[in-house]
């Protein structure tokens, strides 16, 4: 009787320390990673050398002389929300391209966030994005883009130019993962990236 009665005591205090040790361990590890954002930037020559002559793109009555199509794509694949928080100084992200933003070709809509075109730059307002949640938008450049931003706070970023060959194993990968769910989590933890910008 009394054996059982130990057992019956002494079961649940270890079952209960188990469970808040590893309560404490996945919070500690899990709770404070940082959180990540892709962006992806693809970028499509509207008219290119071989074109014949007489093709052109005009905006305002000006010609350009070498219109870019760029469409950019931020996609929160992290553990956590990204806020106004993670943007520094509750400043705008800037998109730095390295040549003429000539516009927007589509007006910024409830849910999204407030975009605005800066010379060489396309400025992204703070603004809350979701995990697993996406935010898309398109702009027309005058050359060559060439994709430069500041990392967000306390946020891996991963950033895709359109051109780098390297990152689409990355995409495919991800794409695999997002399509566990849930387990996707606990495999981004156990064996995601945790290099610091």
């Amino acid at each position: 009787m009394e054996s059982i009665l130990n057992r019956d005591v002494v079961v649940p205090v270890i079952l209960g320390a188990v469970a808040i040790l590893a309560t404490w361990i996945i919070t500690r590890a899990y709770g404070t990673r940082r959180a990540r954002l892709e962006l992806r930037m693809q970028a499509t020559r509207l008219i290119t050398d071989a074109a014949p002559t007489g093709f052109e793109v005009t905006h305002n009555g000006k010609v350009l002389a070498e219109p870019w199509l760029v469409q950019f794509k931020l996609a929160n694949t992290g553990p956590r929300d990204i806020t106004a928080d993670n943007f520094h100084s509750q400043e705008p992200l800037s998109l730095r391209l390295g040549v003429p933003v000539v516009g927007l070709l589509e007006k910024p809509s409830r849910g999204k966030p407030v975009i605005r075109e800066a010379r060489n730059a396309v400025e992204v307002e703070p603004f809350h994005l979701p995990r697993r949640a996406t935010a898309s938008f398109t702009c027309l450049v005058d050359g060559r883009p060439d994709l430069e931003c500041d990392p967000l706070v306390e946020t891996r970023m991963v950033i895709n130019n359109g051109l780098d060959r390297e990152f689409v194993p990355g995409v495919i990968a991800e794409a695999v993962v997002a399509g566990l769910g849930p387990f996707g989590d606990v495999w981004r933890w156990l064996f995601g990236s945790r290099r610091r910008n």
